[in-house]
């Protein structure tokens, strides 16, 4: 096991963002919000000393992670909400930073279980 360098920070959506998608054309049917939520964006970042700073470090990169967070479902920016902002950011995800990191893989890239 390779311990990586760095914070993990994971974006977990609220129930605005499914709003948002359930308010599109042809929106899936039937989401859940915990479905979202098993599946989230992860962002391996510098590592930080502490939770604020990590913290800090991500919502200064707010607009570009809304981006990719809106384009995942809808590439079509006119379908975007206007007026994004951090506050918005903010009552439409949740941000996780976890400061512990491995990588279940060999340094050379390969499989822990290859390497058995």
């Amino acid at each position: 096991m390779l311990e990586v360098e760095g914070n993990v920070v994971v974006i977990k959506p609220k129930k605005p963002y499914l709003d948002w998608i359930i308010s599109q054309p042809d929106p899936p049917e039937e989401l859940r919000l915990e479905e979202l939520q098993n599946d989230c964006t992860a962002f391996l970042i510098p590592e930080f000393a502490d939770y604020d700073s990590a913290r800090k470090y991500v919502l200064s990169h707010y607009a570009k992670i809304f981006e990719l967070e809106l384009e995942a479902w809808y590439a079509d920016e006119n379908l975007w909400p206007s007026g994004r902002s951090q506050r918005m950011f903010e009552e439409w995800f949740n941000v996780e930073v976890h400061s512990v990191v491995y990588g279940l893989f060999g340094e050379n890239g390969s499989n822990m279980e290859d390497m058995q």
